[in-house]
């Protein structure tokens, strides 16, 4: 079974019949199974309404930085899904899962924007990209609501 949205890895489940025991010295007994891949099955659910911006913040190596700001976007009361990268991809991975998912915006922060107390905010659908400080993103996040 395969999924729309997942990328390259695209299959979500895939069984079929075997006979394995003879790889470990049995006799051959054929047999059927199936496996189920969880992670991605959770990447198809969507547990939040379709409504909510989806906003993705990208950690260009400064991950102690990201998680910051991540948790300071989700105590704004606005309608946004906050996500955050924990599989330690690079850059280009981030951005790329952040078009395959639909996020509106990307917040990309590196050793740059930490030293800076700043973040680059990407708009998804324009490419545009624009240093914002961290007040400034506080009032744009609150204007999305």
């Amino acid at each position: 079974m395969y999924a729309e949205g997942l990328g390259a890895e695209s299959q979500v489940c895939g069984g079929g019949s075997y006979s394995l025991s003879e790889l470990f010295g049995g006799e051959r007994i054929e047999s059927c199974g199936f496996g189920i891949g969880f992670d991605r099955v959770m990447e198809v659910c969507t547990l939040e309404p379709p409504s909510r911006t989806r906003v993705v913040v990208v950690s260009a190596g400064a991950y102690d930085y990201a998680i910051k700001i991540a948790k300071l976007l989700r105590e704004q009361p606005n309608n946004l899904s906050i996500e955050l990268d924990v599989m330690g991809r690079k850059l280009r991975e981030q951005l790329e899962r952040a078009n395959t998912i639909g996020a509106k915006y990307a917040i990309i922060v590196g050793e740059r924007e930490r030293t800076s107390e700043t973040v680059t905010l990407r708009d998804m659908e324009s490419g545009e990209q624009r240093i914002l400080s961290i007040h400034e993103l506080v009032d744009f996040v609150r204007r999305l609501s």
